[in-house]
């Protein structure tokens, strides 16, 4: 039993790390954490695949993942986004009960936590601060691809000066 309370405060140690969880009261982190189950994925191992069924929602500890769709055959894949700690994916499937909507891939070995459905369910109904936190999230997500599509493109000069 020790072994497990000592387990438990480890993730919970580690939830704190993320900013996602930083808001999120005690009591809402240890029911969290006792829902979550850790999974350790190499470079260029794939996640999920587009179109594939969205049964859970991963957040990333440490490494990082990129998101991509698929362009269509013999196409170059696009890149939506590239993700880090504190953030989390494949939200969306599992909230609007649809399939994929992308590929994610690891680009640095990655440690992230996985939340299934129905804990995810079970945790809403107990804990609705965590609906809150997952709003915030997508609110500053779409923010920022609103926000993206507005800005004109850059340019980078580089100059060398020398004799």
């Amino acid at each position: 039993m020790n072994n497990l309370v000592t387990q438990n405060k480890s993730i919970i140690d580690s939830l704190q790390r993320i900013p996602f969880f930083r808001g999120l009261p005690p009591e809402t982190l240890t029911a969290i954490s006792a829902k979550l189950h850790r999974a350790q994925f190499e470079h260029d191992e794939v996640v999920f695949v587009e179109d594939s069924l969205g049964d859970s929602m991963y957040l990333i500890e440490s490494g990082q993942v990129k998101v991509s769709v698929n362009t269509g055959v013999g196409q170059q894949e696009r890149i939506i986004n590239f993700l880090g700690p504190g953030n989390f994916f494949g939200e969306m499937a599992l909230l609007l009960n649809q399939r994929r909507t992308a590929t994610v891939t690891v680009t640095i070995d990655a440690d992230l936590w996985v939340l299934r459905k129905a804990d995810l369910d079970e945790l809403l109904v107990d804990h609705p601060e965590i609906a809150l936190q997952i709003t915030k999230e997508l609110s500053r997500r779409l923010s920022d691809v609103v926000t993206e599509s507005t800005r004109r493109p850059g340019f980078n000069l580089t100059a060398v000066i020398g004799t």
